[in-house]
């Protein structure tokens, strides 16, 4: 009687031990590369005379906002200084520019 309480417990332990889950392997999520596309022209002539004193200013920016809105990090930007709305590009000659970025799927 007193060998069978304690051979009763060592069994029931290394039961316990042997039937636990083993712990899920967390893999960490491959980035995916995302493309912003930008195109820079006027949808209007501004060769006429009549805006030769009219100038014109254009910031581009790609920003990552934290998920709570909290923080903004600005991951690229440029300015195209005033100039005259003539000295932009027209359809024609669009400006096309791509940026690419890793990032995560699900953020």
């Amino acid at each position: 009687m007193r060998h069978t309480i304690p051979c009763i417990s060592v069994i029931c332990l290394l039961a316990f031990a042997c039937t636990k889950d083993r712990p899920v392997a967390v893999v960490p999520e491959a980035p995916v590369t995302k493309t912003v596309a930008y195109t820079v022209y006027t949808a209007t002539d501004y060769t006429n005379s009549y805006y030769d004193n009219v100038k014109g200013q254009l910031e581009l920016s790609i920003a990552k906002v934290s998920n709570n809105g909290t923080t903004t990090a600005v991951l690229w930007d440029t300015v195209f200084a005033w100039r005259q709305l003539a000295a932009y590009p027209s359809f024609q000659n669009k400006l096309i520019i791509l940026k690419k970025y890793s990032v995560l799927d699900s953020k």
